[in-house]
């Protein structure tokens, strides 16, 4: 997966962990382009 926006892991438990940073912006918000990743994952 080539995600711009979010990491992605599923650790030994199975569980997903998905991390939000929208580099080079003061806050981490929805838009198109996190859209796009979010439809990846």
């Amino acid at each position: 997966m080539d995600l711009t926006h979010f990491t992605f892991d599923i650790d030994s438990d199975g569980i997903a962990i998905v991390m939000m940073d929208r580099a080079g912006e003061a806050m981490n918000t929805l838009s198109p382009e996190t859209g796009e990743d979010l439809a990846l994952i």
